[in-house]
């Protein structure tokens, strides 16, 4: 069975509501400091089975822009201070950008 056609409880190991399991991730966390400017978050990974990206700024805002090209300020995907976006079903490269200095964690499994 291809693993995306599980469930992203099942792809993260989860197999009961009180008992889960640790899988491996293929980049198990990483902090990305983002500012004004676009940068690359993530790059293609056809491997990627889910996506965490954590806003870890009490008040400056994320934009996500997904596949290539640079993300825009207040364009594409907005992440809230203190918010996490998650995804399980892209596997392409991700930008970013923020109203100001930002500290952006990331986890790709």
């Amino acid at each position: 069975m291809n693993p995306k056609d599980k469930s992203l409880s099942e792809r993260l190991g989860f197999a009961g509501p009180n008992e889960a399991r640790v899988q491996s991730a293929t980049n198990p966390a990483s902090a990305v400091t983002v500012g004004t400017a676009s940068v690359q978050l993530l790059a293609l990974n056809p491997s990627r089975v889910a996506l965490f990206i954590s806003n870890d700024h009490a008040s400056n805002v994320l934009y996500l822009r997904f596949g290539t090209g640079t993300a825009v300020a207040a364009s594409g995907v907005r992440v809230s201070p203190g918010a996490t976006f998650t995804t399980d079903s892209f596997a392409g490269p991700v930008q970013g950008i923020a109203s100001a200095v930002t500290n952006v964690g990331i986890i790709e499994i």
